[in-house]
């Protein structure tokens, strides 16, 4: 007798379909992870892109102000520029904006959500705190919160 029975041929099927289904889960898993790490490291570079660039307006300004109590965290800021006009930054739907006469600049990228953006000013400087969140093309959401001190100019 030569070839195989029918009990051998319904084992290795059997077998096949299990080695294939592992394959495929450790595939999905795989990319999965990647997007997940992708969409991490740009939340993490639009974080740092954000709260750099309003570090710098604060830093080079002659003057940063708003309805501050000391410690107390409130959600916009006023700044004037040594050159050029006045300007505010922040948050209106869900996105980073500096607003002056000349109308808004959207700050931050229409993939992330700018969950919050407060400003905590001490006696000589100015507490940014950032909650950025993205979702991956799955679906899934990241969050991720940014701090800085910004000391004041003299």
């Amino acid at each position: 007798m030569r070839g195989f029975t029918l009990l051998e041929c319904v084992l290795y099927i059997g077998l096949f379909g299990i080695v294939i289904t592992g394959t495929v889960t450790c595939f999905y898993e795989l990319s999965e992870t990647a997007n997940r790490n992708q969409t991490k490291s740009l939340l993490q570079a639009e974080g740092s892109y954000l709260l750099e660039k309003i570090s710098y307006e604060i830093a080079t300004s002659q003057s940063s102000h708003a309805s501050f109590l000391y410690g107390v965290p409130v959600s916009s800021i006023s700044i004037t520029p040594r050159t050029g006009t006045a300007f505010s930054i922040q948050t209106t739907a869900k996105r980073a904006v500096r607003t002056d006469s000349a109308g808004n600049e959207i700050l931050s990228g229409n993939e992330f959500s700018v969950d919050s953006l407060t400003f905590t000013q001490s006696s000589n400087s100015i507490l940014t705190t950032l909650h950025l969140s993205a979702k991956t093309s799955r679906g899934s959401i990241l969050q991720q919160t940014f701090t800085t001190t910004t000391y004041l100019p003299l």
